[in-house]
């Protein structure tokens, strides 16, 4: 590639290296996600990781200013498969995780503190979790794989979201800017 984009030690060589570049075949691709590919293999989508790492960019810069003003983001995994990253990395960064059931209501009725915005492990598993946010004005966190409509995410990483690797590098990124904007309040406040 030559040109290697740095966004909190997130590089195109990061999401390379972890297969985020994969899509879908091209016959489950929505043809809205066509200018972020660049183009396809084996009949496979092929992500370009340059827009994947500029999304990223975007979202830590969301993330840093949300945790800034006092907010907070609820990990959710309502897929057995991601659960243990979707633990690790919400408990690393001391933010809320909701595990397993997710029953209808869960943001109005069984939450105690109403979370700023809501990281969805598998959106394709979780469209109810998205209605209930969009009802509450809730930001949501995903990745945008090449057969999930781009606008059901609010800010959304391209990228290959069946990939417990990619998953768990997207969570990392995550959770490294949570914990920089925590400390960034703590010594606002002690200075």
């Amino acid at each position: 590639m030559g040109v290697i984009l740095k966004s909190n030690n997130y590089t195109v060589t990061t999401f390379l290296t972890v297969q985020g570049h994969w899509g879908h075949k091209k016959e489950k691709s929505l043809q809205t996600l066509n200018s972020f590919f660049l183009g396809t293999r084996n009949d496979f989508n092929i992500f370009n990781p340059e827009n994947s790492v500029e999304f990223l960019k975007r979202l830590n810069l969301f993330c840093f200013d949300v945790i800034k003003l006092n907010g907070n983001i609820l990990f959710v995994n309502t897929y057995g498969y991601f659960e243990r990253i979707t633990l690790f990395f919400g408990l690393r960064s001391l933010e809320s995780i909701k595990l397993n059931n997710w029953v209808n209501g869960s943001l109005s009725n069984l939450l105690h503190n109403k979370p700023t915005v809501l990281f969805i492990s598998n959106i394709n598993n979780n469209m109810y979790i998205l209605k209930e946010a969009s009802k509450k004005s809730i930001p949501v966190i995903g990745i945008q794989d090449s057969d999930i409509s781009i606008n059901r995410i609010t800010y959304s990483i391209l990228g290959n979201n069946d990939s417990k690797e990619v998953f768990a590098e997207y969570s990392n990124t995550l959770s490294n800017t949570i914990i920089k904007a925590k400390l960034f309040n703590f010594c606002k406040k002690i200075v």
